[in-house]
């Protein structure tokens, strides 16, 4: 049990004793999802807790990798506008009757639109062979310069570009969202964000 389900669990409990109530909901590895607003029925104190609680749990998601592999101010100048920390997440996939696991870190724009991006990364560990299985996977576009294999796909209506490489060492798959469909900028966000994590393993 993780020390995060274990200090939820500590304030679960503590708040139900004081009449009041929270709801957090727990990913399949264990991690929290934030409570929405302010919790009911506590005393201000309580509340300030919660709230410091809850600012620590981000920033230590925030440095968990994949999404440390990029400083605030880089992935915000890389993109092109503000981001917020990155949101992490332990993913199962399914994808050719092949099944396999990985980590993610998702940017989302700060204060209204923007460019926007998603960083999947998958190591030998997160396959049941113990290496690294690649496919193009949706992306049939074949480009080269990066990694062992690469497939580059962009979808001009929605403005997405959706790249993935594929090394000994890892799969990333790098998703960019850009505003004018500039098919140029997403690629080279792509590739940037890609190249920066095989080079990390």
């Amino acid at each position: 049990m993780t020390g995060e389900r274990i200090l939820w669990m500590v304030i679960g409990l503590w708040l139900s004793m004081a009449g009041g109530w929270i709801h957090a909901e727990a990913d399949e590895k264990g991690g929290i999802q934030p409570p929405s607003g302010q919790v009911e029925g506590i005393d201000p104190q309580a509340q300030k807790i919660i709230d410091q609680q809850m600012k620590g749990l981000q920033e230590r998601e925030a440095a968990t990798f994949p999404c440390s592999l990029f400083p605030q101010a880089e992935i915000d100048a890389l993109v092109g506008n503000p981001l917020d920390k990155g949101s992490y997440a332990f993913n199962h996939r399914v994808e050719d009757d092949r099944q396999y696991k990985s980590e993610s870190c998702d940017w989302s724009v700060v204060g209204g639109e923007g460019n926007e991006v998603g960083l999947w990364v998958s190591l030998p560990r997160h396959f049941a062979s113990g290496q690294v299985e690649c496919s193009p996977g949706s992306t049939n576009r074949k480009i080269t310069g990066i990694g062992d294999q690469a497939w580059w796909e962009y979808q001009k209506y929605f403005g997405m570009g959706t790249l993935r490489v594929c090394s000994a060492t890892a799969m990333v798959e790098v998703k960019v969202t850009v505003e004018n469909r500039d098919e140029a900028k997403a690629k080279k966000i792509a590739q940037t964000m890609a190249e920066r994590a095989l080079a990390s393993r």
